[in-house]
């Protein structure tokens, strides 16, 4: 009988270890740098999820490989979706981001037309026309949409979305590629759509 409670108590032992063992490793599995996406200095890591989205616009526009980009730093995981391209609203280029943000610590009451940026490969920076989302509670998604003056896409090869200040994180940085419209790529894309 004693044996068989040492027995018993040494594999509970083996099964607890082994629990914590098997927990470390999806901590660091969960936090390890994206390989698509790397660590950039000063900002939260985003990784870039599901497939990317390579849309050609009409000429003249500039079309994105657009996809899903997560940050899970800090308190709040802000999750941004763009489809690769813009559209026409009277007469002004809009390009609208998908964001949404999940938290079960902090209310999400954030502005993101004061807090966010986009801005595209020289440094230049627009400020949001409009988030349209509801304020409040722990999940919030909502249509982060930026007016794009002329020549703020051209000649670029990437649009950064910079998030300040969510959840206890400085800069979350979201980066997209961008095509240029004449591009053997884009081209190969529109011939596709309109096929």
């Amino acid at each position: 009988m004693r044996k068989e409670r040492r027995l018993a108590s040494q594999l509970a032992r083996v099964i607890l270890v082994g629990a914590v063992l098997v927990a470390g490793g999806l901590a660091v599995w969960k936090n390890w740098p994206s390989s698509e996406v790397g660590a950039i200095a000063g900002s939260a890591d985003t990784t870039q999820s599901g497939k990317a989205n390579t849309t050609a616009l009409q000429a003249g526009k500039v079309a994105g490989v657009g996809g899903t980009q997560i940050s899970e730093a800090g308190q709040v995981a802000v999750e941004v979706r763009w489809d690769g391209r813009t559209v026409e609203q009277n007469d002004t280029e809009i390009l609208t981001l998908q964001v949404a943000m999940n938290t079960h610590t902090v209310e999400l009451n954030y502005d993101l037309t004061r807090l966010a940026a986009l801005r595209n490969d020289r440094g230049e920076e627009l400020h949001p026309k409009s988030w349209k989302a509801p304020t409040g509670g722990h999940h919030v998604s909502g249509q982060l949409a930026f007016e794009i003056p002329e020549g703020f896409l051209a000649n670029s090869d990437r649009l950064e979305l910079v998030i300040q200040d969510v959840g206890g994180v400085p800069e979350r940085l979201f980066r997209w590629k961008l095509l240029a419209a004449g591009s053997e790529r884009a081209a190969k894309a529109e011939e596709t759509k309109t096929k």
